[in-house]
């Protein structure tokens, strides 16, 4: 019992409402996947308890489910959604083909729901017929799943243990936790992914009491224990970093800089050694209004261009590029304080962090999205370009710098040599 969505194993695709309505005699088809939507969510209950014979209704309309019209037990009887009477026509007996597919048999006559002629177009109507053992009459019943970052997990019990739920950034009311059977008062712990503050209602609709966590929490508290009705979920980072700087790694010590200084779309965003106030190793970051701490990150060389997760993807080893800003969410970023002037760039997408993949020192190695580790790789500093001030080397005239961190004055160069020293605006210091 449960609810679920359910796809065809021929077609691929999803049972769904006829035109989204819920009127009884509304045709059951099958349709493109909706993500997470009440018309193509089904409720089953095990009407013979051990048994395996279910009502499946839609979520959309619990008091109605599928019906076999007319009470029929011919081949290519039409199944249509109609108010729940509890009649055999309206039962189904779930069957483990193996693999994770399933037959749904109807009670009142054996035959089979299936997806007629084994049609792959969206708004064919189901229907039953003789059993063949074919894929068009076989069906996964999966959970509803969320597409973007899995900013927290839920437990049924202490310890993270029990049922888990992952959801993403989002407010979920009694009706739409479930959607992803979320029950009423069933949550004893949670794992928060860094950059996300997940914020619990005693009652639904986000009233009554409330508490948010921005870290995992094995157990949640006696007084919060199985007292949650409704929650939000958003990203929540450092605010009020808005402004142009140098990206330093942790573990390299060296720079975010562009790929041969392109400023091309797809070019590759890499470390290199500090060139200083280069354009192509500054960038602006600019602070998304209505969040906290979310971030676009544009190169200062055009700044309608800026870091983007290629090809939108979520996977580990995901690359990070520049591209056209556009507002899109694989172009967020969350800013994460790790503490001693650091940070870690979470993507909004994927709540993967930017990092040097295998913990390279190498110029040129493409900045990568991974599973957040917490090591020094995924971990980035903010160096301000304006400490930067020229020095001339007066015997070899060779350019040298020097840069200011906290309280010292770091110069970089051939040592033991006579140094002339200007600041920015030409003034001799030395």
């Amino acid at each position: 019992s449960g609810n679920f969505k359910i796809m065809n194993r021929n077609s691929g695709k999803y049972l769904d409402l006829d035109n989204n309505k819920t009127d009884n005699n509304t045709a059951i088809v099958q349709f493109d996947d909706e993500g997470v939507d009440a018309s193509q969510t089904w409720t089953f209950t095990e009407v013979m308890k051990g048994k395996g014979v279910y009502s499946i209704c839609s979520y959309g309309n619990k008091n109605r489910g599928m019906d076999v019209v007319d009470f029929s037990k011919d081949n290519g009887a039409q199944v249509q959604l109609y108010d729940y009477l509890g009649n055999p026509h309206q039962q189904f007996i779930l069957y483990d083909c193996g693999e994770g597919y399933y037959q749904l048999v109807a009670r009142n006559s054996g035959k089979v729901v299936e997806i007629p002629q084994s049609s792959k177009g969206n708004g064919e109507w189901i229907k039953i017929y003789d059993n063949n053992g074919t894929h068009t009459q076989q069906w996964a019943v999966v959970e509803n799943r969320n597409d973007e970052a899995s900013a927290v997990t839920l437990y049924t019990d202490k310890d993270y243990k029990g049922k888990a739920v992952t959801l993403s950034e989002g407010q979920y009311n009694l009706s739409r936790m479930g959607l992803y059977n979320l029950k009423d008062n069933d949550m004893s712990s949670l794992k928060v992914t860094p950059g996300f503050k997940v914020t619990i209602y005693e009652d639904d609709n986000f009233n009554g009491k409330s508490k948010s966590y921005t870290a995992s929490e094995s157990f949640v508290g006696e007084e919060w224990n199985d007292k949650m009705s409704s929650l939000k979920v958003e990203a929540y980072g450092k605010s009020g970093l808005s402004g142009d700087y140098k990206l330093q790694n942790r573990n390299s010590g060296k720079f975010l800089d562009l790929d041969n200084n392109n400023t091309d779309n797809n070019t590759a965003i890499v470390q290199y050694d500090d060139e200083y106030i280069d354009a192509t190793q500054i960038w602006t970051l600019t602070e998304i209004g209505g969040e906290k701490g979310v971030y676009s990150i544009c190169t200062s060389v055009n700044k309608r261009q800026g870091m983007d997760v290629a090809d939108w993807s979520k996977n580990d080893g995901a690359q990070v590029q520049l591209y056209e800003y556009n507002g899109n969410r694989n172009q967020q970023f969350i800013v994460v304080e790790k503490g001693d002037g650091y940070y870690q760039f979470v993507s909004r997408l994927s709540g993967k962090v930017i990092e040097i993949p295998n913990s390279s020192k190498d110029n040129g190695e493409w900045i990568k999205l991974y599973d957040n580790n917490g090591t020094n790789t995924q971990q980035w500093k903010f160096v301000s370009p304006s400490v930067y001030t020229g020095i001339v080397n007066t015997e070899s005239l060779s350019g040298m710098n020097l840069r200011k961190e906290g309280n010292t004055i770091i110069v970089t160069g051939a040592k033991g040599k006579e140094l002339t020293i200007y600041d920015v605006s030409g003034r001799l210091i030395r």
